[in-house]
């Protein structure tokens, strides 16, 4: 399955209310520090936004301190970006997100501080997930151990969207004792891995599964995965239109943008066989 994106106006993919899916558009103030977790070493950073509201932002770079052929800083927050947008439209629970500009004028003002080269050279646009208080959420174990209710909707997400990065090592999830935050899309559709041979028919086989973070909480759970059926409600072409123009131009090429997209787009040929896969594996 391909779409032609611009087949659709911008009046047409707008037809429907998106607005809770828009991401935030904010601007760099102050440098807080760089997180201990991430390949990519996100950046803690207080940002503000037309108004001047404040927000406690994780910053991820354009161009990150680690970019590497496995770890292409531009294709990560690219990854971020969708990802998140169209986890939310799947119904995960994500913390807001945002197009985060840094200026000309700020980097200048921060090239002496500690962060300086890294703030230099990324004058311009990226993208940040605001700040869930870690005092009221948990990591570590107390993810893996969530209940299964909260894990079963990820897990359908992340084989959809063909994410290996969510396992028990790593969960890329938050959890207050009553909902479970998925963090972290920036490894969705990794087909720069051409190691991984990665098809719009590749299934999230079972040992994906039994390495996802969910695991522990979905064995012998007895869970249907009957929303993977919803992904092609999430993956239509009016909104995948509308997706695309959300994205920043300096991110990505429109052939890895498309890519991406029509990867996405054409896994709904694949619901039926992956439905089955999680059940079996979660027997």
């Amino acid at each position: 399955m391909s779409f032609d994106f611009g087949s659709f106006t911008r009046q047409s993919a707008d037809a429907a209310d998106y607005d809770a899916l828009r991401p935030k558009v904010l601007r760099v103030s102050r440098i807080s520090g760089v997180t201990r977790g991430g390949a990519s070493q996100p950046i803690y950073a207080t940002c503000e936004d037309a108004a001047g509201n404040s927000h406690s932002v994780v910053l991820k770079l354009r161009d990150p301190a680690t970019d590497t052929n496995t770890n292409p800083g531009h294709l990560c927050i690219l990854r971020d970006l969708v990802g998140s947008i169209l986890a939310r439209r799947f119904g995960l629970i994500v913390p807001d997100y945002a197009i985060v500009t840094i200026s000309e004028a700020f980097a200048r003002m921060a090239e002496r501080g500690p962060y300086g080269p890294r703030i230099r050279r990324n004058v311009g646009v990226h993208f940040g997930s605001m700040r869930i208080d870690s005092a009221t959420h948990f990591v570590g174990q107390a993810v893996i151990d969530a209940p299964a209710d909260a894990w079963e909707p990820i897990l359908c997400f992340d084989a959809m969207a063909y994410n290996g990065d969510r396992m028990t090592s790593n969960p890329n999830a938050m959890w207050n004792g009553m909902q479970l935050y998925a963090i972290d899309h920036g490894m969705i559709a990794p087909l720069w891995q051409t190691a991984l041979n990665l098809t719009t028919g590749t299934l999230f086989d079972p040992l994906a599964v039994r390495l996802h973070a969910s695991a522990s909480s979905l064995r012998s759970s007895g869970r249907t995965f009957n929303k993977v059926a919803e992904w092609q409600d999430s993956v239509d072409a009016p909104f995948l239109a509308w997706l695309r123009q959300q994205i920043p131009q300096e991110w990505a090429d429109t052939e890895e943008i498309s890519a991406l997209l029509n990867f996405l787009a054409a896994r709904v040929s694949i619901q039926g066989p992956q439905q089955h896969v999680l059940k079996e594996a979660c027997v």
